[in-house]
């Protein structure tokens, strides 16, 4: 990230170090509705996160760890 401000490097690196991460961006969007709808897909277990690790990526023993999510709006 050569041109890039030296914080938003770590900022970048951190985030990047995290497995699953969503952005949401629009500007007539209801940021807090769209924060809750990804938290509510998240701990789906039939259709949210746990099925895409599971089924969509095949990685059948690999589990979401919903307990140091992070969300903000």
């Amino acid at each position: 990230m050569g041109g890039s401000a030296p914080g938003y490097e770590g900022l970048l690196s951190h985030v990047a170090s995290h497995g699953f991460i969503a952005v949401l961006y629009g500007i007539a969007l209801d940021l807090n509705d769209a924060t809750r709808k990804v938290a509510c897909w998240a701990a789906d277990e039939r259709l949210g996160l746990a099925y895409v690790l599971g089924s969509v990526l095949n990685l059948p023993g690999v589990k979401p760890d919903l307990s140091r999510l992070a969300l903000t709006a």
